[in-house]
């Protein structure tokens, strides 16, 4: 912001309420968000989760994902459906 100030005395409640003007603008804080729906937001995080899965993030047991091409391929089918829900 700039405020425009001027030394004449003449002026002096102007520039002074220019001033308290200013310090307040500076007080504000703005905080940027991504505008997105549910859905993008859910593909987003699917997709994430999908790299993490490939990158070798999986941990654990239970029966999940195999270590064969075929274990992929059923994870990208239930996060698909997932998706389509």
């Amino acid at each position: 912001m700039v405020a425009a100030l001027s030394p004449a005395s003449i002026n002096f409640d102007e520039t002074l309420s220019t001033l308290r003007y200013a310090w307040q603008v500076k007080a504000i804080k703005n905080n940027a968000t991504i505008n997105e729906s549910a859905s993008d937001k859910l593909i987003r995080e699917l997709r994430e989760e999908i790299e993490r899965l490939r990158a070798g993030g999986a941990t654990g047991g239970g029966g999940g994902a195999t270590s064969n091409k075929d274990g992929g391929e059923a994870i990208n089918a239930e996060l698909q459906r997932k998706i389509e829900e």
